[in-house]
């Protein structure tokens, strides 16, 4: 069993602190989404409160809406809890989901808990929900884990400022029960895993505190592993990017100019290019797609040459870009031609080559060339694939 926990996004664009990134949780929760999708693929995820910064916000129920459609791109089951900070349960539930109190996945056993908040932003079980971790091992001897919001640690194990006021009671129940985990958000800093009596205590870190860091917990024979990811690259590596696209790339989903400037600090870049497609920049789109006439004729059928580049280049000088950051992404026609106009290419900071289709010309003179040396040898077969492949061309 692969659990990720995703632990307060705290999201609301209209607001800065000074160590949390409120404003681009959204931008956060759907960059860590997208990793989970692409390359930790975990059984479930875990998201433990505090999805917003403000509850009690008037625009409270868009924001929520913001962060579902976000974490409805997970390709796997979700557990959302709200925190502290996201107003009343009813509201919260009437956009996210409500999860069972108790679920099993993948040969664990879920508990989940809204326990009441105490003074000093602590919280309290009762009695009911302590006996229902009792109640989960009855008939079952798989590992039980238990998710909420607030710190649930072992009194003294570990210099945080929250708990619960009847943790003892709360961890003397878990004991008895054995082979459980709980896991916790709440706490921004994090903390590293406790293990005292066959239990493990999980305080995942703040989403929105830089290096913007999730957990990845592996539940398997043996001890509990948890592995910490940060979004944030270290700054120490210097690296810079140079393929950033903007809002006049046909396949753009959200770019902006001047944001990614700013992302590119907090994401620890040492500095970041705009490397736009040249052919975006002299093609007008057909269809909602870009124009085939760029790389069938080239420059030749170019709508015109400032279509849109003298554009581009003043909407990157505007957003404070020097000169050398501003570039191209050059494909080249079906004869191997640039695409991009010589005073064009005096202006770039750098051109960055790209090949998004066959070079037409060249791929039919491969194709014969080979079907050619396949008949000398008698490799009929062969020269057939390579006879088959020129059909693309409307030769054969």
């Amino acid at each position: 069993m692969k659990i990720a926990v995703l632990a307060d996004p705290h999201f609301d664009p209209t607001v800065e602190f000074p160590n949390r990134r409120c404003h681009i949780a959204d931008l956060l929760l759907e960059r860590a989404v997208r990793r989970l999708n692409r390359f930790v693929h975990p059984n479930l995820v875990v998201v433990p409160g505090d999805l917003l910064s403000d509850g009690t916000s008037p625009h409270s129920s868009t924001y929520l809406q913001r962060i579902k459609s976000i974490l409805d791109k997970l390709k796997c089951p979700q557990v959302v809890l709200p925190g502290n900070h996201d107003g009343s349960v009813e509201a919260f539930y009437d956009v996210m989901e409500r999860p069972a109190e108790l679920m099993d996945i993948g040969g664990v056993r879920l508990l989940t808990f809204l326990d009441p908040e105490e003074p000093g932003y602590n919280a309290i079980r009762s009695d009911a929900d302590i006996a229902r971790i009792a109640q989960a091992r009855s008939g079952f001897d798989g590992p039980i884990v238990c998710i909420q919001h607030v710190s649930l640690l072992p009194p003294g194990a570990a210099d945080c400022p929250y708990n619960y006021t009847n943790a003892h009671e709360i961890i003397e129940a878990m004991r008895e029960a054995g082979n459980v985990v709980s896991i916790s958000g709440h706490y921004h800093p994090g903390l590293e895993p406790i293990h005292i009596d066959g239990a493990t205590f999980i305080n995942a870190p703040a989403l929105c505190r830089p290096p913007f860091a999730f957990l990845e917990i592996k539940i398997n024979e043996g001890p509990v592993q948890v592995v910490r990811h940060e979004l944030k690259m270290p700054e120490s590596l210097g690296l810079i990017d140079r393929h950033v696209h903007t809002p006049f790339a046909y396949c753009s989903e959200n770019m902006d100019i001047e944001k990614a400037l700013a992302l590119g600090g907090e994401f620890g870049l040492a500095e970041i290019f705009f490397t736009e497609h040249s052919s975006h920049l002299y093609f007008a789109q057909d269809g909602g797609r870009i124009s085939d006439a760029y790389w069938m004729d080239g420059l030749d059928r170019a709508d015109t040459r400032d279509f849109r580049m003298q554009s581009y280049f003043s909407a990157c000088a505007k957003a404070g870009c020097r000169a050398e950051q501003i570039g191209l992404e050059v494909d080249c026609d079906s004869s191997g031609r640039p695409v991009m106009f010589n005073g064009d290419r005096g202006r770039t900071g750098f051109v960055n080559g790209a090949i998004h289709h066959w070079f037409g010309r060249i791929a039919v003179a491969f194709e014969l060339s080979s079907a050619q040396a396949h008949v000398h040898r008698g490799d009929v077969v062969a020269a057939a694939q390579h006879i088959h492949a020129l059909q693309a061309f409307d030769i054969v």
